[in-house]
């Protein structure tokens, strides 16, 4: 089941692989293909909280959190992911670039619970200032 998760409350013991997932902080992950037949004029770039979400999905008694980045224009700029609960704080940030039609995975940490057992927040910084991601 897959939740977006505005705000969600409560404590825990957290189990990551590598403690916070230290890799990462580096550039988003990236998938998927340009797009082959765009039109000769780009649309706009959506407002960097139009075009990022927080996933949360309960595995057998595990959360799986995730920053996704949707397909769009070229991005460049700073995200900012934070998860508490359960008496513990993860905090990662990093780097992202995407190019024109992909989409990208920006941090991410399994937890033991339930999705309401924790309070995720995204921002992504493309240079206006950072922004917060829906479900943030």
């Amino acid at each position: 089941m897959s939740l977006l998760s505005p705000l969600v409350t409560g404590p825990a013991v957290i189990v990551l692989a590598a403690c916070a997932m230290a890799g990462s902080a580096g550039p988003a992950r990236m998938r998927g293909a340009a797009v082959p037949n765009a039109p000769a004029t780009a649309p706009a770039p959506a407002p960097a909280d139009a075009r990022c979400l927080i996933v949360m999905t309960a595995v057998n008694g595990a959360v799986e959190v995730a920053g996704r980045i949707a397909p769009g224009p070229a991005l460049t700029g700073v995200y900012r992911l934070e998860i508490e609960g359960r008496g513990n704080r993860i905090v990662q940030s990093g780097d992202v670039a995407l190019a024109a039609g992909l989409e990208g995975e920006v941090g991410g940490a399994r937890l033991s619970g339930r999705p309401q057992d924790y309070v995720v927040r995204l921002t992504l910084d493309t240079g206006a200032g950072p922004q917060p991601c829906a479900g943030g």
